[in-house]
């Protein structure tokens, strides 16, 4: 079964034809050698974006429809009757899409996946060293216990015997106590020598949970819940045992069959995979250097599509003129139950399968036909990654006396150096001399790395001659070996606020270079408006740009009482961003970080664009989050064309247009109505003035008293000097409410709210994580449940990561618990884009 299911599920990951082993063929067209690993960037998993909403639709339709069926010509059949199950595809960032069964909890024989996680701090430790019983046993081909490791028996390396028979699946197997296991199992000779044979061993798996509850003096339950299962919020899952009793048809699972609990006693539901599975990827609990030792395979079988890691099953896909790609697999069957989960660490992304069928005998379960879904949809990962690299990397770069040109092509991944030119130098010639290719036959190609952060990514080059002799079926692809053996180059993307790509770097050849916007070429800004697509990248957000010094000079005439109101066109949100008070402006076309509940009509500001889906019809204003005061559908406030403008801001502008003594027209043609009758009130208006600003002429030339032809920097950075007003900084603002009262059940929570300086609830935080422990909550509400209560005065730290548009480094909160039960502590944030520091009053 389980064969089956991998070929298909890597011939879903690979590109290109496999080459036949029985027909050596030395006429194969030329393709680049990439590293391994290093083919595309792993690609943006954002639900809302297009090309996921499309996927999740695809993988929800096919299996509607075979369910409808009872399976598919292409899948195979499926036992509708008697057969519950869940498929979730998740990612680093987020679950895709899950499909939902009728069991809500399910068994997952992971084998001992958790338990790896913690072994791998000390892989190279003795068995012994946890367990010094095992060194005193001695006899003929009994194994040598102090040559096992941690790391051989979470690797699958120890060649221990496949089972101690000594433990029962549903109950506590103690060391000291099951004297079976001590007795029988540790004089039992071993399948292979340790670090020779891969070998799967659930004793092996039950060793290492014995190993644990000596060091940490626990018992397995309770090691499990609070090094994994608490700090994740994994709540429906646990260790299985006799007295469960909300397992989805638990009568047909025999739970004092003979069987290492370590290995086959795992309990959770497709909700908490998801959860691991992301936190696996996110390093939430491990390290990153300590999570990407174990994210790969160790060792081959004697398969070479198989391999074996720390715990995975590892299946490859590729061949020699294609991408070699691994799943990280882990599969399990128990009594009616099956599971399998899986990760890409090509693609930041995996799934996990649970299943039950009560017509099937015991461990003989197929999951073939959930798997290959599963699979294809890793397969559009790929596709999704390639499209990526080139719509946010290819493209054509220039600096002082420096030119680039990067590009994807068919012969192979990574993107081709189609031109570079440095001090009028062609280095793409000069290499190829230097290595002794001929200029034409050069591939110089850039591939990505895993070098990078928040403003940087760094790519690799690699050179291959395209002349090269294939031998014996195989191209020449040692690539690994001489990357930077005859020339270093490498290539540092520089990205904007939003991830966007605004230049290229070459520290080599201390050469810098910005993007070069495109206009007329197949991904440039007019041919994807005639084509009605969106720009995907080069563009800086609203949400990074910082406010000019006209937004910022009206900010200070509205806190010397010089200005009394504003009335804006704009809906990029920097007025209300860069200080000017709610009631104190008119954003007339709406604000695209601004949404309002449609019942209710209350308000919420977003550190994002809270806009609309595209894809929804224009007057379709619906952003699909909800009210949290009444539950309403939320709606945007942008205002399409054909669409009334807000009647009360449109009411409270008339009515201080009236009242003006001065009316300022900054940057505006003054030629959409019904904005532009405030200034024409009063330009027509005998007690007021009224200025224009602008480069152009405007349709109000004749009502106006001044028209001043410059831009409106040069204008109001004048009128400030004039008036003696120094010009603020822009400082980024936040407040931060943080309020402790209990729940239904009497437990004290802590939540930490976002607001204006009115009230209005503002989203600007990604994350807050409690300090000194692992607890993290990444999504609004951002609260935490104290069960053994916290005393008055109470220290409590809470560490809060931004949205980052400002480059703003996380801070931390010292929150000291109140005398009083609801009562609010409230914290002023400013941050200094100039500087990166913030300054926190309380």
């Amino acid at each position: 079964m389980r064969a089956l299911t991998i070929i298909f599920l890597l011939s879903a990951l690979a590109r290109g034809n496999s080459a036949k082993d029985d027909c050596i063929n030395n006429d194969i067209p030329f393709q680049a050698c990439a590293p391994i690993g290093a083919y595309y960037p792993p690609p943006t998993i954002d639900k809302s974006s297009k090309p996921f909403k499309k996927l999740a639709s695809q993988f929800t339709e096919t299996f509607d429809n075979l369910i409808k069926n009872g399976g598919s010509d292409k899948y195979g059949p499926i036992t509708l009757n008697t057969t519950s199950f869940s498929v979730v595809i998740f990612g680093g960032a987020e679950s895709l899409e899950i499909i939902p069964s009728s069991s809500s909890i399910i068994i997952h024989p992971l084998k001992i996946e958790h338990q790896t996680q913690t072994s791998l701090r000390t892989p190279n430790f003795q068995l012994a060293m946890y367990l010094p019983e095992l060194s005193k046993v001695k006899g003929p081909l009994t194994v040598n216990w102090e040559d096992i490791t941690i790391g051989a028996l979470a690797g699958q390396m120890s060649g221990l015997s496949r089972e101690s028979g000594a433990c029962v699946v549903g109950k506590a197997c103690d060391w000291k106590k099951t004297l079976a296991f001590q007795n029988a199992f540790v004089t039992k000779a071993p399948y292979f020598l340790p670090d020779t044979t891969p070998v799967v061993s659930y004793a092996a798996f039950q060793l290492l949970v014995f190993a644990m509850q000596r060091s940490d003096g626990g018992n397995w339950p309770s090691i499990l819940d609070k090094t994994i299962l608490q700090p994740l919020s994994m709540s429906d899952s646990g260790v299985l045992s006799h007295g469960v009793k909300d397992i989805f048809a638990m009568k047909s699972l025999n739970t004092s069959a003979i069987g290492e609990p370590g290995a086959l006693s795992f309990v959770s539901s497709a909700k908490d995979l998801a959860r691991a599975g992301h936190s696996i990827l996110a390093s939430d609990l491990l390290s990153p250097a300590i999570t990407r030792r174990w994210l790969h395979p160790n060792i081959d079988t004697s398969n070479l599509r198989n391999g074996v890691g720390r715990p995975w099953e590892v299946y490859r896909a590729g061949n020699a003129i294609s991408p070699i790609l691994y799943a990280l697999t882990k599969s399990g069957t128990i009594g009616k139950y099956v599971s399998y989960f899986g990760l890409s660490t090509d693609f930041n992304a995996g799934f996990s399968i649970l299943a039950h069928d009560n017509s099937v005998e015991d461990r003989k379960l197929d999951l073939n036909v959930h798997a290959d879904i599963a699979s294809e949809v890793l397969g559009y990962l790929q596709t999704i990654a390639a499209e990526e690299l080139e719509a946010r990397y290819a493209g054509s770069y220039s600096g002082k006396s420096t030119e680039a040109t990067f590009n994807t092509t068919d012969k192979g991944r990574g993107l081709e150096v189609q031109k570079l030119v440095i001090g009028g130098v062609n280095i793409k010639k000069q290499t190829a001399q230097k290595l002794g290719i001929h200029a034409d036959d050069l591939d110089f190609r850039i591939y990505p790395t895993n070098v990078q952060d928040g403003s940087r990514h760094q790519f690799i080059a690699v050179f291959q001659d395209k002349s090269a002799p294939i031998d014996m079926g195989t191209p020449t692809c040692i690539t690994w070996q001489e990357i930077g053996a005859d020339a270093e180059i490498t290539f540092v993307f520089t990205l904007g606020r939003n991830g966007e790509v605004v230049g290229v770097e070459v520290p080599q050849l201390h050469a810098k270079m910005k993007s070069i916007p495109d206009f007329r070429g197949p991904e440039g800004a007019w041919t994807l408006r005639a084509q009605g697509r969106a720009r995907t990248g080069k563009a800086t957000s609203t949400l990074q740009a910082i406010p000019t010094p006209t937004h910022m000079a009206l900010v200070e005439l509205q806190n010397q009482g010089v200005l009394k109101y504003l009335v804006s066109q704009n809906c990029d949100g920097l007025h209300r961003r860069s200080g000017i008070l709610r009631d104190r402006i008119s954003e007339l076309h709406g604000n695209s970080n601004r949404e309002c509940c449609k019942d209710c009509g209350k308000e919420y500001i977003r550190d994002f664009r809270a806009v609309a889906s595209y894809e929804k019809s224009v007057h379709d204003h619906r952003t699909g989050r909800k009210c949290t005061a009444c539950g309403g559908n939320l709606l945007d406030t942008i205002i399409n064309f054909g669409e009334f403008l807000p009647e009360e801001p449109l009411k409270l502008a008339r009515s201080h247009a009236k009242k003006a003594d001065l009316c300022i027209a900054l940057g505006s043609s003054l030629s959409v109505p019904p904005a532009s009758g405030i200034p024409e009130t009063c330009g027509k208006s005998k007690k007021s003035k009224l200025v224009i600003c602008n480069l152009q002429e405007t349709f109000m030339e004749g009502l106006a008293d001044m028209h001043v032809w410059a831009e409106s920097d040069v204008l109001m950075t004048r009128v400030m000097d004039r008036l003696g007003y120094s010009i603020p900084n822009f400082i980024l603002q936040r407040r931060l409410v943080i309020k402790m009262q209990r729940d239904a059940h009497g437990r004290q929570v802590i939540a930490l709210t976002g607001v204006d300086d009115d009230g209005t609830p503002v989203t600007y935080l990604q994350s807050v994580k409690l300090e000194d422990s692992r607890r993290i909550v990444r999504s609004e509400p951002f609260s935490f449940v104290f069960r053994d209560g916290l005393s008055t005065g109470a220290e409590v730290k809470f560490a809060l990561e931004f949205m980052g548009h400002y480059n703003e480094p996380n801070v931390v909160i010292d929150y000291s618990v109140p005398d009083e039960e609801g009562a609010e502590t409230v914290y002023d944030l400013s941050y200094d884009p100039s500087t990166g520091e913030w300054v926190i009053m309380r």
